[in-house]
């Protein structure tokens, strides 16, 4: 399981530099022949924080530890901060509430994470 979640992670990471580095500066945002690299980018952190808090879900299911339901709480809320803001860029709903509501999900986030650190 190491070794996947390694090569999983040395993928994403060069998809990523790969984006990045064929990104080109327009007037809106980078763009790679029409495509919103941001976009990408937001997709795969989503993904990821998708994949990860399974992984802790299945980890606090087998171990019962309650650092591990932080945990997987954190990449949750991750992951739906995610799926908000694409969302809201792909029907084109940019409500002034939603900048509010990513910044109070990064915070949540930020506390789960540091909540999870402190549990035995």
């Amino acid at each position: 399981m190491g070794r996947k979640l390694f090569l999983l992670t040395c993928a994403s990471t060069a998809l990523l530099a790969a984006t990045s580095a064929l990104a080109t500066e327009s007037a809106d945002a980078s763009t790679i022949q029409g495509i919103d690299v941001t976009n990408i980018v937001l997709v795969g952190s989503t993904l990821l924080a998708l994949v990860l808090s399974v992984i802790s879900l299945l980890a606090y299911r087998r171990d019962g530890r309650k650092k591990l339901l932080f945990v997987t709480i954190a990449f949750g809320l991750f992951a739906l901060k995610g799926v908000l803001l694409l969302v809201s860029d792909w029907i084109l709903l940019r409500q002034p509430y939603l900048d509010v509501l990513a910044s109070l999900l990064d915070f949540a986030v930020l506390l789960s994470f540091f909540v999870g650190m402190l549990k035995k």
